[in-house]
This record gives C-alpha cells, structure tokens and sequence, in this order.
C-alpha cells in the first residue's frame, strides 16, 4: 500500500514541480507535545509532558499556479516527541500509567491557501498527511487492587514489554506558516520561517486517547526555477 501511495505522490510532485515557480530545501527545531482529555479532579489525574525539542527537514516546491491560485507542496521529515501520565485512585484500587514517546514520521503539506502580510510576509495556511516511520517508547501500567480483602499482589508491568507498538499509522493534521524571504540575487532566496501543526487525528492506538501540537522555527532556502 505504501508503494503505491508513494509511487501516487510522486507523479504529483513531477506535475507540480513542472508547474512550480520555486523550489526549497529547509530544516529547523521543531518542538511538540500531546494534548488530550486533561483532568485534575479526584479521583482521576492526567497531565501531558510540556514541549519537547525534536528536528525537521523538508523540500518544498512553491508557488505551483493553479488556475488563480498559487499552491506550496511541502515532503516533510519529522522528528518529535513528548509524554503523559495518568492515575485513577478510589476505594477499589489505584492505577497508573507513564509513557514517554518519540516518534518520526515522514509527511506531506499541502498549502492551498496563500497570502501576503505587509508586502513581503507570506503566510500559508493547509493541511498535513504524515506516515509513522520509527517509533521508540517507555514507560509502565501499576494497578493495585483492594478487593477482595486480603487485596491481591500489586502489578507492575513495562509497557515496551507489553506493547510492540503504540502509534497510529497515519496522522492527519491543519498546518500554517509564516516566512520572511531575503533575496540574495535574482535566482536564490534565504527564507527564515516558522510553522504550526495541530493533528486532527489521533496520535495513538493503545494507552490514551491523545494529540499533538507542534511548532516549527528554521530556514530555508530556494531556487527561483522561472524569471
């Protein structure tokens, strides 16, 4: 399936790239975390981990004209990670689980909206499609039982023991950007940029029922392909 989806993909980057007016390499920090049903009243406790740094890179073919419009396609390469933790208490017992996850994914962004800020600021505004490429985690469930009375044995288990995987295939996500473009000579441009990605698609299969938040600050820099 992956063959073909790819195969599919790059007959649409061999049009757009026919059609395009730029092309960019680009790369930066990225730093993201998981957001989900948080809670902080008795008896149930859930917090996701603050943002952690991870890094991406991407190609980008942009002003792709289509009709009026003009269109960025992005393939981007992501590495991101972040955490939770959560714990249930009760006359029945207590139970708990931690992960820290980190994962990358390879992804395309498509931007078909696009509009400049002051004359020089673009902003794009799209969507992302991402495909899980790696993923690494650790982690444990605890429950402890009171009843019956004498409670059984608390368990304890690692959850890289009990799991041979966690993620979802695909992400789905809406994406905007900002960038700045300085203009060296008529064919090459530096472009500082910084993006935002929140997935609209669960991130997980198993544990919780989560999301993901992710910001991105780099640079690119482009080839003018038409004067």
């Amino acid at each position: 399936m992956y063959k073909s989806l790819f195969s599919l993909f790059f007959c649409f980057i061999t049009w757009f790239s026919l059609n395009a007016q730029q092309i960019e390499a680009f790369s930066g920090v990225n730093y993201s975390k998981f957001f989900g049903d948080a809670s902080n009243e008795y008896p149930y406790f859930k917090k996701y981990n603050k943002l952690e740094q991870g890094f991406t890179v991407g190609i980008a073919i942009d002003s792709v004209k289509v009709d009026w419009l003009r269109w960025r396609f992005e393939i981007v390469y992501n590495q991101y990670s972040g955490g939770f933790y959560e714990r249930t208490s009760g006359h029945g017992g207590d139970f708990e689980t931690q992960a820290e996850i980190k994962k990358a994914t390879l992804g395309l962004v498509f931007y078909p909206i696009q509009f400049n800020l002051f004359k020089r600021v673009r902003m794009n505004v799209g969507f992302s499609y991402s495909f899980l490429v790696s993923e690494s985690f650790s982690g444990y469930t605890y429950s402890q039982i009171y009843l019956p009375f004498p409670p059984p044995p608390a368990t304890y288990t690692n959850i890289e023991d009990k799991y041979s995987r966690l993620s979802d295939d695909r992400i789905v996500g809406i994406q905007t950007s900002i960038s700045y473009p300085i203009l060296l000579n008529d064919n090459w441009v530096i472009r500082p940029q910084c993006s935002f990605n929140v997935g609209i698609d669960r991130e997980f299969r198993y544990l919780v029922n989560a999301y993901s938040l992710r910001y991105f600050i780099g640079v690119g820099v482009s080839r003018n392909l038409r004067k």
